[in-house]
């Protein structure tokens, strides 16, 4: 969907996404539902982006977005987008295809000081162009650029189970 110079400039167009099944559109908390915020469904964030730039030479589109969301402290809980439709995906070393694989992306939000500075912990940032290419066959390295504000250990790693990425 590329985006127009007015459409970049007025900082407001989002970028219209097509989601399986017309899945949600919003994250959805994961976590046991006496740990999500009671109000979660009426504050929930979306996940449409918002056009930050675009190149029709180049055949790209770029985006992003960030929300506000007021939530109670010491509070600790997992919220998600999932979606289905995977591309085809070999897991390392196995060999195994998931066809049309369902997915998804989580994140944990934790409001409990942490221990060690009895502060909020400060999560850590990665900003990349997407998509990326991988072409069916040929090992590739993806670099994840990523920052931590409190110099925290911070890595990628393959799911253990179901209940991290769903069939991926």
């Amino acid at each position: 969907y590329p985006c127009t110079s007015a459409q970049v400039a007025s900082g407001t167009y989002t970028i219209p996404l097509t989601v399986a099944n017309g899945a949600n559109d919003k994250l959805d908390c994961v976590s046991a539902s006496s740990t999500c915020p009671s109000n979660w469904n009426t504050i929930k964030p979306s996940i449409i982006p918002i056009c930050t730039d675009s190149s029709t030479v180049i055949g790209t589109t770029v985006s992003q977005r960030s929300d506000n969301v007021t939530l109670k402290a010491n509070v600790s809980f997992v919220i998600a987008f999932q979606d289905q439709a995977w591309a085809d995906l070999n897991g390392p070393g196995s060999g195994a295809v998931n066809t049309g694989a369902t997915w998804s992306i989580s994140t944990w939000i934790n409001l409990i000081p942490r221990s060690d500075t009895g502060l909020y912990n400060n999560p850590p940032v990665s900003t990349m162009m997407s998509p990326i290419t991988i072409v069916r066959g040929v090992k590739q390295t993806i670099q994840i650029p990523i920052a931590d504000p409190e110099d925290d250990v911070v890595r990628c790693r393959w799911a253990n189970s179901t209940n991290e990425c769903a069939d991926v």
